[in-house]
């Protein structure tokens, strides 16, 4: 513990300046621990699984047609008389979601939180390809 005797102004700001830096270290190192330990505690996905999402995502996005009943318009008069865009909104967001959630439920095998991980990647190797039976 620090002694409070016989210390002047300036040895007690140089001990607050200390303790203040040591907190700061202190709260940059809790603030790291935190995003490492939210990392640790996220779902694990491979690769090839994250490559079959991106897939679903790009081939509904290439291939996606757009049609004048997918938005709302909002037009106004602009000053000079002339018909401009007021607002312009997307009202298929919840249907392409629903699109590209369906081809990505039949590419993966969903099963439910409360299953034991051995259950779960049982049939599986840790790069989540499917094991032979005489593996397992």
């Amino acid at each position: 513990m620090i002694k409070m005797e016989n210390q002047t102004p300036e040895t007690l700001e140089g001990i607050i300046s200390d303790l203040q830096t040591q907190v700061g270290n202190l709260t940059l190192e809790i603030n790291k621990r935190e995003r490492t330990l939210r990392d640790i505690n996220k779902p694990t996905i491979t690769q090839k699984q994250l490559d079959i999402i991106n897939e679903a995502v790009s081939n509904y996005t290439d291939n996606v047609e757009f049609s004048e009943n997918d938005f709302e318009v909002e037009l106004s008069m602009n000053y000079d008389n002339k018909v401009e865009l007021n607002n312009l909104s997307f009202q298929s967001a919840g249907d392409m979601f629903d699109d590209i959630i369906r081809y990505i439920e039949k590419e993966f095998r969903i099963v439910e939180e409360n299953e034991e991980s051995e259950d779960v990647m049982g049939d599986f190797d840790e790069n989540g390809n499917a094991k032979s039976h005489d593996e397992s």
